[in-house]
């Protein structure tokens, strides 16, 4: 569009009066826009501006773990070339990095286009804390590719079925196709089958009655120093 080049023009123009990150944040804010549209930051830019542009998303990479600018420096990125943005956002996924900026680094990851980016997120599942990987399974959970992905990891053991939630388990197993319900159905019938062995393990024991009185001998010695049967010991 006419406008959306002029636009672009403007804030790309090296005359005009922003500093690089007001630049970068209404960059952002113009993606934005393209992006709820169905278009991309990339198809809109003339070959004049294209390299102006790659220019602001090198300085970006440099710059996207600095307090004060990581933020629009991070999110320009999702608009990004995915072969450029990728390995550099994946790069800043790691333990030591402050909160902030790994849910910044997972929500760019997940707004570039394809799979590629959460797929990149979900290659450093060891290194994030379960907080960021609640934020990379919801990610996964957007496009079918990435479902695929999300799906072999939990296959392979790489992500236990465990570190999803109830709510992100229930969107695998009511997702609109159906070779994905019956895949998630199927590893999650694989948790019911170990829980049914646990069970049966110590239903014997459970069912064989117990003894009261060497039950209150090993709560005497080892509970009650927290815990109150009664009028024994004190409440936790």
């Amino acid at each position: 569009d006419a406008e959306i080049q002029t636009v672009l023009g403007q804030f790309l123009a090296p005359d005009f009066p922003l500093s690089e990150n007001q630049r970068r944040s209404l960059l952002v804010a113009l993606g934005t826009g393209l992006r709820t549209r169905g278009k991309t930051m990339l198809s809109a830019l003339s070959p004049m501006q294209r390299p102006v542009f790659d220019t602001l998303c090198d300085s970006a990479i440099s710059q996207a773990s600095q307090d004060g600018v990581y933020k629009p420096a991070i999110a320009l990125l999702s608009f990004a070339p995915k072969e450029k943005a990728v390995p550099a956002l994946a790069a800043l996924l790691k333990p030591q990095a402050m909160p902030q900026l790994q849910q910044a680094v997972i929500a760019a990851l997940g707004d570039l286009p394809g799979s590629e980016g959460a797929l990149a997120a979900l290659g450093k599942w060891r290194e994030l804390s379960p907080e960021m990987r609640r934020s990379t399974v919801e990610i996964l959970l957007r496009d079918r590719g990435r479902v695929d992905g999300l799906l072999s990891a939990i296959d392979t053991d790489a992500v236990k079925q465990s570190e999803l939630s109830p709510e992100q388990w229930q969107s695998l197993l009511g997702h609109p196709e159906l070779s994905v319900r019956e895949r998630a159905s199927a590893l999650r019938g694989l948790v019911s089958k170990d829980r049914e062995a646990v069970i049966a393990q110590y239903r014997e024991t459970a069912e064989s009655g117990g003894d009261i009185e060497r039950g209150r001998l090993v709560f005497k010695k080892t509970c009650s120093v927290c815990h109150k049967i009664g009028d024994r010991k004190s409440v936790v």
